[in-house]
């Protein structure tokens, strides 16, 4: 389906391309969002704004931090993608992130252990991927960071602790204060057909429930009951961090549920480079990949030859060819 982008579009894309200060990309960007029709033909180009915008709004942050001098500076994305870690106090958060990565966080058994970010790189397969533990959400207090990292993630992993019988107290009291501040946990209220929420306006975060402490007494029969509560509709997996059971599985379902593909890349008559792959969301085409690598590519792509997916090794595709996962590409301009 075309674009079929209006002049008032082309118009803030020119402001855009002529701003001079972060402010004024970020408002030009959010000019063209406005004004641009919201259809399935113009459905990447919204995500492209959209992640544009939350980059450049992160990065006046820093900017500003750095002026007055404030003492925390929100962390950086790094890796594949960036997974955060909320529940409630003593969930178990900073022990898994100590499991899963190379993080080395405080640990004591009394709540409130963690009250900075605490961040870890998760190597899964062949890629890095940034885990940050965050401080509970249990109280009005909540600093403004802590939301901010949470809205800024590509996945939201909820701990639940199966070790008492308060849990889904616990776990719908956080829930609805993330609703309070305009982020939806999937599965909540909004639905696929809004995903065109206004950009300052609610934020819909993927989810996946980590139940903890099944080996607990009463861990196995309170399982059931979580299990209960939230249907079909979440991805749920259990663990026991203690005893280090079922975490090959999470990380797994972490890399799974993120979105994202790996495609690595060759050039003519050279084998193909194996130990740093592009990372893509799925549904991914080949121009993606090519414009990821550098906009020329882009502009000048005639084709490329696909090791994979496709129907034979090397086989010649189109520029609009869907990627999968692990696809060796060649480009050829």
């Amino acid at each position: 389906m075309p674009a079929n982008l209006p002049p008032q579009y082309h118009a803030a894309y020119q402001k855009y391309r002529e701003s001079k200060t972060l402010e004024e990309k970020i408002s030009a960007l959010k000019e063209m969002y406005a004004v641009m029709p919201k259809h399935k033909g113009t459905d990447k180009l919204q995500a492209d704004i959209k992640r544009k915008i939350a980059q450049l709004k992160e990065e006046l942050q820093i900017q500003k931090q750095k002026r007055r001098g404030v003492g925390f500076i929100l962390p950086k994305k790094e890796g594949a993608g960036r997974v955060v870690l909320i529940g409630p106090p003593n969930c178990g958060k900073s022990s898994l992130l100590k499991m899963i990565t190379n993080a080395q966080p405080e640990i004591a058994d009394y709540p409130f252990t963690t009250t900075q970010p605490n961040i870890g790189m998760m190597p899964y397969e062949d890629v890095q991927i940034q885990i940050i533990d965050l401080p509970p959400f249990a109280n009005e207090e909540v600093p403004w960071w802590q939301r901010e990292i949470v809205r800024s993630s590509d996945l939201v992993v909820f701990i639940v602790d199966l070790s008492h019988d308060n849990f889904w107290d616990e776990f719908v009291n956080i829930k609805n204060y993330l609703q309070s501040q305009n982020i939806y946990l999937k599965s909540d209220i909004l639905q696929k057909e809004d995903e065109h929420e206004e950009l300052e306006g609610p934020v819909l975060k993927k989810t996946i429930i980590c139940g903890n402490k099944i080996d607990t007494p009463g861990g196995e029969q309170r399982c059931e009951v979580l299990k209960n509560k939230l249907g079909q509709a979440w991805t749920l997996i259990l663990v026991s961090i203690q005893q280090g059971r079922n975490l090959n599985e999470f990380k797994k379902y972490i890399f799974e549920n993120l979105g994202i593909i790996r495609v690595y890349t060759k050039q003519p008559g050279q084998p193909a480079d194996l130990n740093d792959p592009l990372i893509l969301p799925q549904g991914a085409r080949v121009i993606d990949a090519a414009e990821k690598l550098h906009k020329d590519f882009s502009r000048k792509l005639k084709y490329a030859r696909i090791w994979g997916s496709a129907k034979f090794d090397g086989q010649r595709v189109p520029r609009d060819y869907i990627l999968q996962d692990k696809d060796i590409i060649e480009f050829h301009i």
